[in-house]
């Protein structure tokens, strides 16, 4: 229906239906802005609510009275935040050298603790970047409650590797390295 997303915020008047939850949490305090970079409407406005622990946050766009000759008219968004999610629990799968109490410590998220996107984003980073793992895949599975469990696939590094590297040089002559390297 539209050109891009300037014509979203520049060629549309926005009628907002907002719930109670919405107004209490105080997401959405200028939509234009919100949407204005966005290319799909709404997509900015969910990631505000998921970012507020929001995870089951739904946003509908109702174009049925814009007209397509015009490329004008009225646009509804409704936001469904949902109820605010909680870290149930984590389940974590593929350590076997490395305790699970090593991971859960690495986490930023832990039962109890809003769920936020971010949070899992940075935990995902904080996991691989300890040089433990060579591969980290975070979800949460999708549950009926608010409390949502974290599912943490990992595969682990080497815990001891050793390099030995050897090279013949004309000004040096023979050069030798060895590393050894053990992570505990």
């Amino acid at each position: 229906l539209f050109n891009s997303a300037r014509d979203k915020v520049d060629g549309l008047a926005h009628h907002l239906r907002r719930g109670r939850a919405v107004r209490e949490c105080g997401v959405l305090a200028d939509l234009h802005s919100r949407t204005a970079g966005v290319a799909e409407p709404g997509v900015g406005q969910r990631d505000e609510l998921r970012e507020r622990g929001f995870a089951d946050a739904h946003v509908r766009l109702d174009t049925t009275r814009v007209s397509n000759d015009a490329n004008r008219g009225p646009v509804a968004i409704e936001l469904s935040p949902g109820r605010r999610a909680t870290v149930d629990r984590l389940i974590i799968e593929g350590n076997r050298h490395i305790e699970s109490r090593t991971v859960q410590r690495l986490m930023r998220v832990a039962p109890g603790d809003v769920l936020r996107r971010s949070d899992l984003l940075a935990s995902q980073r904080d996991l691989y970047l300890s040089g433990l793992f060579t591969e980290v895949d975070m979800e949460a599975l999708v549950t009926s409650d608010s409390a949502k469990i974290i599912r943490i696939k990992l595969r682990e590094a080497p815990l001891n590797r050793m390099e030995l590297n050897a090279g013949f040089t004309n000004a040096d002559f023979l050069q030798l390295e060895a590393i050894f390297s053990r992570f505990h």
